[in-house]
């Protein structure tokens, strides 16, 4: 019984010790506290998901080994099962508990499904973006990207608001953006146009927003950090048009959503 016993402490103390040093080693080597968070937060989502996985290997490991010795031996059935389960407990409540915490702790308070739709023009003509290959349904990530369908879909937990801007769009759908000029991947080829080349144009953004049931139309001039509006619905979700194109001041070009809608001044 003794053993047993032994047996059930041992293997609690491995398990709750191996996930604290390997906590302890992130900590130093990635230094978790972001230089972007403003909630002191000291726990991210990508360092939980690291440990949580730690967890889950080392809790399946301990019930491989505690099945393995109860085939074995037949004894002390109620300490084999109790050190089977109460690592797995231990486990499932840490998951429990970074989920919550990083819900509440992110700059979107929890999950969101936001959405914007979104057409690139460059000298007068459309550019259509890569499809999706193989079994996948999007291009970008699972917070951040697109089907295909001219539209921008933000979906999960927001930890820093700077992963859902229009420059962390363009570069998660495999091109790049600055305010000098674009680089897109296109089924075809990778696509390029810098300001003053081609049809002496230059990068512009201008935005479609709906406030109060009035739409707007303003161009935005710092484009690279602009925030999609927080509606899952377009409209309201906003129109954005990034156009390649001669210096204006307002643009013809608009998203089939917000065709027909009336646009205020």
């Amino acid at each position: 019984m003794r053993k047993g016993v032994m047996q059930l402490v041992i293997s609690i103390f491995i398990c709750i010790l191996l996930s604290f040093l390997a906590f302890a080693h992130e900590e130093a080597q990635d230094s978790v506290v972001s230089v972007h968070e403003e909630k002191d937060s000291v726990l991210t989502k990508e360092f939980a998901t690291k440990i949580s996985i730690a967890l889950i290997i080392l809790s399946s490991i301990n019930a491989f080994v505690c099945l393995a010795l109860s085939y074995i031996s037949k004894k002390n059935k109620k300490i084999k099962f109790l050190a089977i389960i109460i690592p797995i407990i231990f486990t499932s409540l840490f998951l429990i508990i970074t989920t919550i915490f990083i819900n509440l702790n992110s700059e979107s308070s929890g999950p969101v499904h936001w959405h914007a739709d979104y057409e690139i023009w460059a000298c007068g003509e459309k550019v259509n973006l890569i499809d999706p290959e193989g079994f996948s349904n999007k291009v970008g990530t699972n917070l951040f990207h697109e089907h295909n369908d001219d539209r921008m879909h933000i979906e999960g937990v927001v930890e820093d608001i700077e992963e859902v801007n229009i420059k962390h769009f363009i570069e998660t759908i495999g091109g790049e953006i600055s305010t000098s000029g674009i680089s897109l991947r296109t089924n075809e080829d990778l696509v390029r146009y810098e300001n003053g080349e081609l049809c002496n144009g230059t990068l512009q953004m201008f935005v479609y927003k709906t406030e109060n049931k009035v739409i707007t139309q303003e161009k935005v001039e710092d484009f690279l950090n602009y925030i999609p509006s927080p509606y899952s619905d377009v409209p309201p979700g906003d129109c954005i048009i990034i156009e390649f194109e001669e210096e204006k001041e307002t643009t013809e070009h608009v998203c089939e959503t917000y065709k027909g809608e009336n646009h205020g001044s």
